[in-house]
Order: C-alpha cells, then sequence, then structure tokens
C-alpha cells in the first residue's frame, strides 16, 4: 500500500449505478488548472465582451428634462402610487421599476440630507451644553475656594431669571443684615 499511487483525480459519473459501464468525465480535461495571473486576463477579457455585447446593465442616466420631471413629481408626491409609477414611466420612455428605483433612491437622499442636519443640530446643542458646564464647574470651585479660604462674611449668591431668554444668571452681592429673603429672588 505503501508503494502504490493514489489516483486523486476528481471524476464525475454519469448514469444510473456505480458498477461498471460508466462514462466518466475527467474535471481536469474540462477546467484544465491555469495560474492565477491567466485567470484574471480572462476574466478581464471576458467582462469587456458582455459589456460590449451588452450583457451587463448599464446605470440609468436621465436627461436633464426627465430628470426635472421625477423631481416635480417627487416634491407633489413623496408616495409613488401604481397609476402615477406607471404614468411617469411612460411620460418617461423608462421601465416603471427605474421610477420606482428613482424615488427609492430620492426618499434615501432626503433621509439622510435631513440626518446630517439634525447631527449638525445636535452636534452645536451639545458645544452649547459643554460650555455651560464648564461655566458651572468654574463657578462651583470658585465657591468651593471662596469657602476654603473661610472669608469672615460668606458671599451670597442670587439667582435671576433673564425673562428674554430664561437663562439664569448669578450675580454675586453681600448678604443683607436685617431680615430678607436670604439672597435669592426670581
Amino acid at each position: 500500500m505503501e508503494g502504490e499511487e493514489c489516483d486523486t483525480s476528481l471524476t464525475l459519473s454519469v448514469g444510473g449505478d456505480c458498477a461498471g459501464g460508466l462514462v466518466s468525465t475527467q474535471f481536469h480535461a474540462l477546467f484544465p488548472f491555469h495560474h492565477h495571473h491567466q485567470q484574471e486576463e480572462e476574466e478581464e477579457d471576458c467582462s469587456r465582451k458582455t459589456i460590449i455585447a451588452g450583457g451587463t446593465r448599464k446605470k440609468l442616466r436621465l436627461s436633464q428634462e426627465q430628470q426635472a420631471l421625477l423631481e416635480d413629481s417627487f416634491r407633489e408626491h413623496t408616495f409613488l402610487a401604481p397609476k402615477l409609477k406607471q404614468e411617469l414611466a411612460s411620460r418617461l420612455n423608462i421601465q416603471q421599476r427605474q421610477v420606482e428605483v428613482w424615488f427609492q433612491n430620492r426618499k434615501a437622499r432626503n433621509k439622510l440630507k435631513q440626518t446630517e442636519a439634525e447631527l449638525e443640530t445636535l452636534k452645536k446643542y451639545r458645544e452649547r451644553l459643554s460650555e455651560e458646564n464648564r461655566r458651572l464647574k468654574r463657578e462651583v470651585e470658585e465657591l468651593r475656594s471662596t469657602r476654603r479660604l473661610g472669608s469672615p462674611e460668606p458671599m451670597a449668591t442670587t439667582l435671576t431669571i433673564c425673562p428674554a431668554c430664561l437663562r439664569k444668571t448669578s450675580c454675586r452681592a453681600r448678604p443683607q443684615r436685617q431680615g430678607g429673603t436670604n439672597g435669592v429672588s426670581t
């Protein structure tokens, strides 16, 4: 057994049983071994031929008039009813599926633009909140340092709300000695 070579070729049998009288095909005859470089060249040649022969689909390029008509229709009706789809396809001399795909792509572009605009708004809002947070942290640190210094008269903070923007602002003032509202006003 060690001295014998094993036949490792792959064969395909055509017939009903595995007994004698089978027609077998040697795969190496049908699919000869190619080097990787040769195979790539053959695939490129083949793809060029199918493009020339019209075997692959070309990307639909609409004229400016067709594009304008689709845009107008989209502004009027973002939902594409079957009747409208058929009407547009016949007016533009394209397939209904192409009209449908154009509407889907247009909706996707709208959603992407809307999402990008919302992202920018949220980024600006986050930046304003971060700045407000930094300002408040500085203010807290100032109050803590004032308290640590042990000033003889603690500073009272008066909170006021600006009616125009409804933002809270703080003003520091000396505490009142006589009865009052403890330095807080609204």
